[in-house]
């Protein structure tokens, strides 16, 4: 293929979700930084969607995401994903999430009233649930 028609200057499509607790906060300086380094680098461009996907939504609707939302985020280069403050709801985003990025960098969980600790949720037996 002629030099000239390679694409040197790529562009990615990045679907940010902030979701609960901290989440927005550190997507907000996140997605700062990431647009910081391409402005620096000058090598790729970035490309944000941010999707309101919450456990508050969830909670006002019965569902976390649109039903044609993991279509919608097959669309992008990456997933951005905050936080799932309800922890009843971490199992559920993540699995619905991971297979779409195919990997996924998640923190321990630690319940609050010690009645699971764990890195999977899905091998407690009663999560408690939280409001905000």
């Amino acid at each position: 293929m002629c030099p000239s028609l390679v694409n040197t200057h790529p562009s990615y499509r990045i679907a940010s979700i902030p979701a609960d607790g901290i989440g927005p906060e550190v997507i907000e300086a996140g997605i700062t930084a990431l647009k910081k380094l391409a402005e620096t680098l000058k090598t790729f461009d970035l490309e944000f969607t941010n999707f309101d996907w919450s456990s508050d939504t969830y909670r006002k609707t019965g569902k976390y995401m649109p039903d044609n939302g993991l279509e919608t985020l097959r669309k992008f280069d990456a997933i951005l994903f905050g936080a799932v403050g309800a922890p009843s709801m971490y199992t559920t985003v993540l699995g619905k999430i991971q297979p779409v990025n195919e990997s996924a960098q998640t923190s321990p969980i630690t319940s609050l009233s010690g009645s699971c600790v764990s890195q999977s949720v899905s091998h407690c037996s009663s999560m408690p649930t939280f409001d905000q």
